[in-house]
């Protein structure tokens, strides 16, 4: 499942995961992210110096999160 799809359907859960992970993000950049996977990784790069680095470390605390979520909320995932 396309990792947008799936941020976008988890994302009241995301947005407080993202919040408590990354707290350079402020309520409204997370508005305009709205479940927007490619809009973070902008936000995360403009925040976080060595983004190399914090992308690959982000990537992987955001899939497991969200496996998590369609672990927790099977209702959630069609097709």
């Amino acid at each position: 499942m396309h990792t947008n799809n799936r941020m976008q359907r988890h994302w009241v859960e995301t947005r407080d995961f993202i919040k408590e992970n990354w707290t350079k993000f402020t309520d409204v950049e997370l508005d305009h992210i709205d479940g927007d996977f490619d809009k973070f990784f902008t936000y995360l790069k403009e925040y976080y110096s060595n983004f190399p680095l914090n992308e690959a470390v982000a990537r992987g605390k955001l899939q497991g999160f969200l496996n998590r979520m369609d672990d927790a909320h099977p209702e959630r995932i069609t097709g």
